[in-house]
């Protein structure tokens, strides 16, 4: 794969959770320490299950198999302040921290959109950016879910990020390890790189590239 194989791109959106951050790790602990306080210890399969599809989907499939006595909002606000709690340690995802330093230095406009609430992208943001000596402007807009109407699949998010930038669609690369993203940048017109933790990941939709490493993005 090289950069031969992209279009002319002035802009790249990038999701947070697996992409630029291996922050699984973190939700699942999150998730379990809830179930465990409350007495419904949430099991790896339906961790596996829940994670990745934002946390009103995830708190759906996990109350249809343990039913648990509360409400999202009071189990949302627990996960939150759980993993609130570790991002001060979040770890980069393969060599991001490079990608996106090249992309910087190159003039390359990057923005942020993922499927979590404003306080954990904002927290995850600033433990990326734990890694950068000036973090200032590395990314020119950030948002969350809180930010739209309709959550990824829907390509809103990527098209509010593309205008904020004074970028057109076309203009822009999206980089995914879901396929629930994928399908968003998709939707937005945009040329969508599939980048998934597990390279096997099967994928129902069909993204411009799906690839093991993003090191044709360094300069």
């Amino acid at each position: 794969m090289s950069q031969n194989n992209l279009p002319d791109f002035q802009a790249v959106l990038w999701d947070m959770d697996g992409t630029l951050v291996d922050s699984e790790p973190l939700h699942d602990y999150s998730i379990r320490w809830v179930g465990d306080q409350l007495g419904y210890p949430v099991s790896q399969d339906i961790v596996d299950e829940a994670l990745g599809v934002g946390h009103l989907h995830c708190f759906t499939i996990i109350q249809s198999y343990l039913n648990m006595p509360i409400e999202f909002p009071v189990w949302m606000a627990m996960v939150e302040k759980t993993y609130l709690e570790s991002t001060a340690n979040i770890l980069p995802r393969a060599n991001t921290v490079e990608i996106v330093k090249s992309l910087h230095a190159r003039g390359i406009k990057q923005a942020v959109f993922s499927n979590s609430p404003r306080k954990i992208v904002d927290a995850n943001v600033k433990g990326f950016l734990r890694f950068f000596d000036n973090p200032d402007g590395i990314f020119s807009t950030v948002l969350s879910i809180d930010d739209v109407k309709q959550r990824k699949p829907f390509p809103e998010g990527y098209l509010l990020a593309a205008k904020n930038l004074n970028v057109s669609p076309q203009q822009c690369l999206v980089i995914e390890d879901s396929p629930t993203g994928s399908k968003a940048g998709i939707a937005a017109g945009m040329f969508t790189i599939y980048w998934p933790e597990n390279p096997n990941t099967p994928i129902d939709a069909k993204p411009n590239m799906h690839v093991r490493n993003l090191d044709f993005l360094l300069a």
